[in-house]
C-alpha cells in the first residue's frame, strides 16, 4: 500500500488518510552543510592510465575530484578516501 502526503508551500501536510483535512508540521528539517576536509585531507595517487582527466565523484561528499592525465596527485576529503582506496586506480600515499 502506497500513501501519499502533499506539502503545501505554507509547510502544511494534506492528510489523504483522514479526508483530507490539514495539519501544521511542527519539525523543520535540518539540513547539515557538507564541508570539504571538515575532519582532514588524504593526498592520493592516481594510478590509471595517462589518458584525459576523469572526475571521481567523492561516495560519501560527492564533492568531484580530477584525477589522470597529468593530474596523477590530489587531496581529497578523508571520508572519501577510505572508500576511494578500496578501487584498484587510486593508492593512497
Amino acid at each position: 500500500m502506497l500513501l501519499l502526503k502533499s506539502y503545501g508551500t505554507d509547510g502544511s501536510v494534506a492528510c489523504r488518510s483522514c479526508g483530507g483535512g490539514k495539519r501544521r508540521l511542527n519539525k523543520k528539517a535540518e539540513i547539515k552543510p557538507i564541508v570539504m576536509g571538515e575532519i582532514g585531507l588524504t593526498e592520493l595517487r592516481y594510478e590509471g592510465g595517462a589518458g584525459s582527466p576523469l572526475i571521481w565523484p567523492g561516495p560519501l561528499t560527492h564533492w568531484p575530484y580530477k584525477f589522470g592525465g597529468s593530474k596523477r596527485l590530489g587531496y581529497v576529503d578523508t571520508r572519501d578516501a577510505e572508500i576511494m582506496v578500496a578501487g584498484p586506480f587510486i593508492k593512497c600515499l
